[in-house]
């Protein structure tokens, strides 16, 4: 079994996946329309799950239309017209204009819209940040 459905299975109440199925080919064009690379994790849970959702928890993901709310590549842009720097990307609207971004090595960092950078980090990876979030 992958690490992310490990982390997802200990769930106490069921796993909502939020999105249609999510092909390799969509990854790339997401990565290509975006201009970054999505380090391993992400690229995992975006093809096992698309997007999920878990009692108030909703991460961004792909398999939406292009303007739903929680589509990556729609987030992305929107937060870059904010002031999010290159190279990172939303995975989960923490609330109050702050932001889990993530980068290529699947690090996840905290960002908000009043700031020009993002910091502090907020988990080494995408899948120790996934366990803080539904612990």
């Amino acid at each position: 079994m992958s690490k992310i459905k490990d982390i997802f299975n200990q769930l106490s109440k069921p796993l909502l996946t939020m999105a249609t199925k999510v092909s390799v080919d969509m990854v790339d064009k997401a990565e290509d329309e975006l201009g970054v690379t999505f380090g391993p994790e992400m690229r995992e849970y975006l093809t096992t799950y698309g997007s999920v959702s878990y009692e108030s928890v909703e991460l961004y993901g792909l398999g939406f239309s292009s303007g739903y709310y929680l589509n990556i590549v729609a987030a992305t842009k929107e937060l870059r017209d904010m002031g999010l720097p290159q190279g990172y990307f939303p995975i989960y609207n923490i609330g109050d204009g702050v932001y889990a971004v993530v980068t290529s090595n699947d690090e996840v960092y905290q960002w908000s819209y009043n700031k020009k950078q993002a910091d502090p980090l907020v988990a080494r990876t995408l899948f120790d940040y996934f366990k803080t979030l539904f612990q």
